[in-house]
């Protein structure tokens, strides 16, 4: 099952479904919805099991991922929006790389349809662009795409650093941008049975910002042919990264601290907040509240040294670590802010925020002008996620620069 996931090939578009009984069809194989779902919940299972070699089966546990999230979401009468569906199918293969694109199209919001218009004389370039410039015309959500953006080495399309490639394959996960809060059903109401292998949950839900890191500033940014112009401010320097997991030169970091942070709270909590993001998430794997916290100990606990009611709280916690660090290095500032940014990132790279945006940035200066940058990708500081360098900008400590991303 695991080989037929990690296979996934497109050729055309789709079309929006009607049937209500799914299944998933590849080449002559046939698996129901059911069953797909019913061998996804095993394999997490076997992949909490510390003593079971389970590493060939994580890329297709993520991508089954994807896909049940999204019929959930349909399932459910909740609007999918195009990001996620591009990044649903980021993993599939297709002959033309603009039906990454194309293909999603059958399943998008009606103002999708109506604004990308199926042109396979266009050159992919551009139609990735025009993505972008439909997206950053929606109120709210203007900068979303820069989380699904991944700066590598090996680029086979020739785009600019702030555009995503959607063919590359890569199963990323942007820093979360809306916290989901339940509200409790009524005492009187009645949740109708989902026979449907769905995570039953509650259909209304609060949702608001995670992150505030532009205090709420407006933002100002243009695209001109291939470069993205917008306001930003300089935040810090990067100046250490760690690039495994031993955590090894956090302890160092820590020592130079003196085990205490600029939050009025200790390293050591301010990097197991760090750790997690700062977010909690839920068993849909939803944003859910801040103040999130990893502890390694609690984690590698096994399940037979767990409380049966435990489990879940692990299964959250794992989570919460492996949407805050995948494709990512925790990181040191000039300051001594600590934080996460994309694991291209390298020491003297910039963290900027802009004006607009929810998170920071990581950017990389050009050596020939001081106005240009090469996007590298999100970034998370701990303690400057909520407005703090604006403060510094109504201080005079900071000030707003026009950026140019090429």
């Amino acid at each position: 099952m695991s080989e037929k996931i990690t296979t996934f090939y497109v050729s055309g578009v789709w079309v929006k479904p009607v049937e209500s009984k799914v299944a998933f069809l590849c080449g002559w194989s046939y698996v129901p919805w059911k069953d797909l779902y019913s061998a996804m919940v095993v394999a997490r299972q076997l992949q909490s099991s510390p003593s079971l070699d389970t590493g060939f089966m994580r890329n297709s546990v993520q991508r089954c991922r994807l896909l049940a999230r999204l019929r959930l979401q349909r399932l459910q009468g909740q609007e999918t929006s195009f990001l996620d569906l591009l990044q649903t199918f980021r993993v599939t293969e297709c002959q033309d790389t603009r039906d990454k694109v194309y293909a999603p199209l059958g399943l998008a919001p009606a103002d999708v349809i109506q604004n990308i218009t199926v042109d396979y004389e266009r050159p992919v370039s551009e139609v990735y662009l025009n993505v972008i410039q439909f997206l950053i015309g929606k109120p709210g959500q203007e900068l979303y795409f820069l989380g699904y953006t991944v700066k590598s080495q090996e680029q086979s399309l020739s785009l600019p650093s702030w555009v995503p490639n959607w063919n590359d394959g890569v199963v990323i996960s942007p820093l979360p941008k809306l916290l989901f809060i339940t509200n409790e059903a009524h005492g009187k109401a009645i949740r109708p049975y989902d026979r449907r292998n769905t995570l039953s949950q509650d259909l209304k839900a609060m949702k608001r910002n995670v992150y505030n890191a532009s205090g709420g500033a407006r933002l100002k940014a243009f695209i001109s042919g291939a470069f993205l112009g917008i306001s930003g401010v300089y935040c810090d320097t990067i100046v250490g990264i760690e690039t495994n997991n031993s955590q090894e030169n956090a302890r160092q970091w820590s020592l130079r601290s003196r085990g205490q942070y600029s939050t009025d709270e200790s390293f050591e909590t301010a990097l197991r907040r760090t750790n997690a993001a700062d977010v909690q998430y839920d068993a849909l794997g939803r944003a859910c509240a801040r103040n999130g916290s990893i502890d390694f100990d609690f984690l590698r606990k096994t399940k037979a040294e767990l409380a049966v009611d435990q489990y879940e709280r692990q299964e959250k916690m794992s989570q919460a670590y492996v949407a805050a660090t995948g494709l990512r290095n925790l990181c040191l500032t000039q300051k001594g802010y600590i934080g996460l940014v994309p694991k291209s990132t390298i020491i003297s790279d910039k963290v900027y925020a802009f004006l607009g945006g929810q998170v920071l940035y990581t950017l990389r200066p050009d050596r020939s002008d001081e106005s240009r940058f090469t996007y590298i990708g999100e970034c998370y500081l701990h303690g400057l996620m909520d407005g703090e360098v604006i403060t510094w900008v109504n201080r005079g400590t900071a000030r707003i620069e026009e950026l140019v991303l090429t």
